[in-house]
């Protein structure tokens, strides 16, 4: 079976606030997490737990008011989480790193997600190399925000 487009997980997912799909490598959807209440929404109820994405990849994730992506490096959580407005919480086993979720406010940002999303780690050599790939995406948006807000 084909796994739904992005386009299609939107409008099945319309009518609530937090969504995040979860894929295994075969592109199977295996997990579903959804908050609809807004008043009690906090990203972090509809992320698992890092150590899941050795066998899963998030496939879409929807926030009213931010952008999240995983990542399984830790000079990449620990360097993106240096930069102002940027947060999320990394996860250890003892003192081995096991991942991070990473997040920042963004609205209406279905594009910006997307293009986090589709980012492959496995295909980058070196953190720096795939950090400055999510900065540039997180850069390209603020620079957006700004010439819609006419500054």
């Amino acid at each position: 079976m084909k796994s739904p487009t992005w386009e299609e997980l939107e409008s099945v997912f319309s009518d609530y606030s937090s969504v995040a799909v979860y894929e295994d490598h075969q592109g199977n959807i295996q997990v579903v997490k959804i908050s609809q209440f807004e008043e009690f929404n906090n990203p972090y109820k509809v992320l698992i737990h890092p150590s899941s994405l050795r066998r899963l990849r998030l496939s879409f994730v929807k926030f009213p008011h931010f952008v999240a992506f995983p990542t399984l490096r830790k000079g990449v959580a620990s360097s993106l989480l240096e930069i102002k407005g940027w947060h999320g919480i990394s996860y250890y086993s003892g003192e081995e790193f096991v991942g991070a979720w990473l997040l920042y406010r963004c609205n209406c940002c279905r594009e910006t997600q997307r293009l986090h999303l589709e980012l492959n780690e496995s295909e980058f050599k070196t953190d720096e190399e795939l950090k400055e790939i999510h900065l540039s995406i997180f850069n390209a948006r603020v620079k957006l925000d700004e010439e819609l807000k006419g500054g």
